[in-house]
């Protein structure tokens, strides 16, 4: 799996959230938790638009992660993270900048 599926600060935050939960994640509250996580960092100027960033993850960022088999779904309406996006994370906060 390359790592480039990650260079997006949306995907990261979505899969960092998925390998910090316990459960699966319903998408509603994925949306919140993403929104949280871009608005505490510098990196890029994100949007905290709950709307356009809830359409982003549905149609860009989230079947992305998919494709790489990152993350795993119930029909589109609960995530988690696999085996390979726990690795995927693991790998990232390696080499992540420190701030």
């Amino acid at each position: 799996m390359s790592l480039d599926v990650l260079a997006n600060s949306y995907r990261r935050a979505a899969l960092s959230r998925l390998v910090e939960a316990d459960d699966d994640v319903a998408f509603d509250r994925l949306v919140d938790q993403v929104i949280d996580a871009v608005d505490d960092q510098a990196v890029e100027t994100p949007t905290t638009d709950r709307t356009w960033v809830a359409t982003r993850l549905y149609h860009v960022h989230l079947p992305k992660l998919a494709d790489a088999g990152v993350l795993a779904h119930d029909d589109w309406e609960s995530f988690k993270a696999t085996d390979r996006g726990e690795a995927a994370i693991g790998l990232l906060e390696g080499v992540e900048p420190q701030r």
